[in-house]
C-alpha cells in the first residue's frame, strides 16, 4: 500500500512535471510527447528508475543563444555529494557515455529527492561554473518550487526575456540596469537567462497603469 509520503512525493512529481512543461513550451520547445502521463504513468516511472523520467526536448527554432535542445534529469537521492561526478559525466566525451553538447543543448536537474533538497549556493556556483569555463547551460530546480507554476503567483510581475533587437537601451547603457541574478532568481532560471541576458518586467501601476522596468542578469 503506497504511503502518505510516497503519495505526496508523486503529486509533486506529477504536477511539477507539468509546471516545467509549461515552462519549456514557452521557451518554443515541443512538449506534445511528454505531455499525455498521468500520476499512474509518473509512479512507474519512478521505479523503473531516474532514466524513465528523462526527457530531451527540441524546439524548431534557436533564440539567440543558438539552443535548440533541452535534456531533463530527475535525481532520485541527493545529488549535494555526488554533484562534481555528475557535472564530469555530462561532458565529458572520454568517458563515452550520453553526454550533452553544449554548443546547443541546456540541462534541467530536477532535485527530486523524496526528502527534499534544497537549491543551495553551491548549486549556483555550479551553474555558474559550469556556464563560464564550458558554455554548458545548466539550471537546478526543486520539484517542491514547481508544482504551482511560480510565474502565477499574484505578487510576481510579468517577466520577459527579450531578444537583442526589442532591447530599447543602447548597450553601453544596459550595465546601469538593476540586476537580476543568474540561476539565483527563480525567474531567471524559469527564463533561462545568462549573464548579460535582458529581462523586461511589467507590473500593475496607480498612477499610469502599468509600469516598465528592465533589468540585466548578472553572476
Amino acid at each position: 500500500m503506497t504511503s502518505q509520503i510516497d503519495f505526496e512525493f508523486f503529486d509533486h512529481l506529477y504536477r511539477s512535471r507539468r509546471t516545467l512543461l509549461r515552462i519549456l513550451a514557452d521557451r518554443g520547445y515541443n512538449t506534445k510527447p511528454f505531455e499525455n502521463f498521468g500520476p499512474e504513468e509518473i509512479e512507474a516511472m519512478v521505479i523503473a528508475g531516474p532514466q524513465a523520467l528523462r526527457m530531451d526536448l527540441e524546439r524548431p527554432k534557436p533564440d539567440d543563444s543558438n539552443i535548440t535542445k533541452c535534456r531533463v534529469i530527475y535525481t532520485l537521492t541527493k545529488l549535494k555529494s555526488k554533484l562534481s561526478g555528475f557535472l564530469y559525466a555530462l561532458t565529458d566525451k572520454e568517458k563515452g557515455e550520453d553526454i550533452v553538447e553544449q554548443a546547443n543543448t541546456e540541462v534541467i536537474v530536477m532535485l527530486a529527492a523524496p526528502e527534499g533538497e534544497p537549491v543551495v549556493d553551491m548549486y549556483h556556483s555550479a551553474s555558474y561554473e559550469q556556464y563560464s569555463s564550458k558554455g554548458l547551460r545548466i539550471s537546478f530546480f526543486r520539484i517542491a518550487n514547481l508544482v504551482i507554476h511560480p510565474s502565477e503567483h499574484v505578487l510576481v510581475p510579468k517577466h520577459e526575456k527579450l531578444k537583442e533587437e526589442d532591447i530599447p537601451l543602447p548597450k553601453a547603457e544596459r550595465h546601469k540596469l538593476p540586476f537580476i541574478r543568474f540561476h539565483e532568481d527563480m525567474q531567471a532560471r524559469i527564463l533561462g537567462l545568462v549573464p548579460r541576458d535582458i529581462v523586461k518586467i511589467t507590473r500593475p501601476s496607480q498612477s499610469s497603469g502599468v509600469y516598465t522596468m528592465y533589468r540585466i542578469c548578472s553572476p
